[in-house]
């Protein structure tokens, strides 16, 4: 643990990416571009609940000088300073892990704290009511709605993986030096 190493391992804990959690402790969020006042009082989190794009997102992290700490263990979640949950896949298996692994209480726990969160593909359709997906999902109820198909035309790929331009619709702290059209 600690190490330094890129590594992801099997198990509970699936890994630490450099420093453990205790070495976070009141740590300013340092070279981020965070649109609120916030300081860092533990590690960035990826929550590995058996599927996703965890290691996409860690090393992402890593890039932007983060040291992301990728766990599959609930206690974590709490330490955490930013949970990150990533996914490939469908709604139904997400929530099937989400539930063995006891992480759906304490991810709604942290994020009903207004605590820094962020969902990645998958992990950001997780947080409505539900999805269409295989007949219908319940989800984790953070936000309300359900993440429903988009039907192809307009020339748009159904499903759609890849990069696109991202035009902005309204302005948001988020997209702060970011102009719309930017490539993504």
């Amino acid at each position: 643990a600690g190490n330094g190493a890129l590594h992801f391992g099997a198990g509970r804990r699936t890994d630490w990416i450099l420093p453990s959690p205790r070495d976070y402790i009141g740590r300013p969020l340092a070279g981020a571009s965070c649109y609120t006042q916030c300081t860092m009082t533990g590690p960035i989190v990826v929550i590995d609940y058996g599927a996703g794009n965890l290691r996409s997102v860690a090393r992402a992290l890593a890039h932007v000088d983060e040291a992301p700490v990728v766990s599959a263990d609930p206690a974590d979640i709490d330490r955490a300073g930013a949970i990150v949950l990533p996914g490939v896949g469908a709604a139904a298996d997400t929530m099937s892990n989400l539930i063995s692994r006891n992480l759906v209480e304490p991810l709604l726990h942290y994020i009903n704290a207004g605590r820094p969160f962020l969902g990645v593909c998958m992990g950001l359709q997780a947080l409505f009511d539900r999805s269409e997906e295989g007949g219908g999902q319940e989800c984790l109820g953070v936000l309300p709605g359900e993440a429903r198909r988009f039907e192809p035309g307009d020339g748009r790929k159904v499903p759609h993986m890849g990069w696109n331009t991202v035009d902005w619709v309204r302005s948001h702290p988020v997209a702060t030096g970011i102009p719309s059209g930017s490539y993504f």
